[in-house]
């Protein structure tokens, strides 16, 4: 069974806008889903940073059902 205490989606990243797609890996648990209400990140974890430079939210989240966990990160 995962907690929320169980799943770490890593540090608030930065990274410099408009040099390509960049990758983030979670810290624990392996085998979730990242996404953000502005469609900024693909499933597997692909930020696309030829987009405006802003602040955006991401989140990562594992399991299903009533053991659904997540958490989130930003990105500047």
């Amino acid at each position: 069974m995962l907690y929320p205490f169980d799943i770490d989606a890593g540090a608030n990243d930065t990274f410099c806008f408009d040099t390509g797609n960049e990758f983030i890996i979670p810290i624990k648990p392996s085998g979730g889903t990242w996404s953000s209400t502005q469609n900024v990140i693909t499933s597997d974890g692909t930020f696309n940073t030829n987009i405006s430079p802003n602040t955006y939210l991401v989140t990562y989240t594992v399991g299903g059902g009533t053991c659904l966990v997540s958490d989130s990160k930003t990105i500047t």
